[in-house]
């Protein structure tokens, strides 16, 4: 299940393209309606190389709305071919505390801190719904069934509804940085203080409410080798002074 990395021309400069998904390739590549950041108006668009080489030349993916969730186009990648990894690290669902150990510690890796020195969480719980639907093949709600002759039929519709939810957004589950990321990404949220706050007012408690509902729920999807759970975007702190000015 594990997708070769593919070059997605479209992205750009030949560095920008490199390493994509299957899946976040189609996606990139596709008519879906995304926000490509190709301004680098993203959170991380004013990194230096010093601060995150990878984030600096090669940005981060596109952001879409799936199932009325925003997320980057990385994520439908993580459930498919990182949920599929839990399913065999755990012997088969015999011990998900293997599959959960292996997500956490490849995030520190590969996948995360080592290359762009960021540690996703939404990351980790897209690996976990996906492990979660593979656990579920052939179960009483699986869109797959064994027919009379017990060969493997598809029985049901595949909705991403039933699997996406606001774990996979990386604002709501936000993401944890070395110092450097953190130091730039603070600076980065000074810049953009008056779009972001305009539209934290339009979150309000809502936003808040989600994000700390998502922060509590998953927290059995990492082992104790992740790092400290934090949120530096902390937009109540960042947005606060407005409401003193009015």
């Amino acid at each position: 299940m594990f997708s070769h990395a593919k070059y997605v021309a479209n992205r750009g400069e030949i560095v920008d393209g490199l390493g994509f998904g299957a899946y976040t390739a189609w996606l990139e590549e596709s008519e879906v309606e995304r926000r490509a950041f190709r301004d680098r108006s993203d959170v991380y668009g004013g990194l230096l190389p010093g601060e995150s080489m990878m984030l600096d030349t090669v940005g981060v993916c596109s952001t879409i709305e799936l199932a009325g969730v925003l997320m980057g186009t990385d994520k439908p990648d993580h459930f498919w071919a990182q949920g599929y990894e839990y399913e065999r690290q755990s012997g088969w669902g015999k011990h998900p505390e293997r599959a959960v150990e292996w997500g956490t510690q490849s995030e520190r890796g590969q996948y995360g801190l080592l290359t762009s020195n960021v540690f996703s969480f939404a990351d980790l719980h897209a690996n976990f719904r996906g492990f979660q639907f593979y656990q579920a093949l052939l179960g009483r709600q699986s869109v797959l069934q064994r027919d009379d002759k017990g060969c493997v039929a598809i029985v049901g519709q595949f909705d991403w509804k039933d699997w996406v939810d606001d774990g996979m957004d990386e604002v709501l589950n936000p993401s944890v940085y070395i110092e450097s990321v953190e130091v730039g990404v603070r600076r980065r949220l000074q810049e953009q203080r008056a779009e972001l706050c305009a539209a934290y007012e339009l979150w309000g408690a809502g936003y808040e409410a989600r994000r700390d509902r998502v922060m509590h729920e998953v927290v059995n999807e990492y082992s104790s080798a992740a790092p400290k759970r934090t949120d530096v975007l902390e937009l109540a702190v960042l947005c606060a002074p407005l409401s003193s000015e009015r």
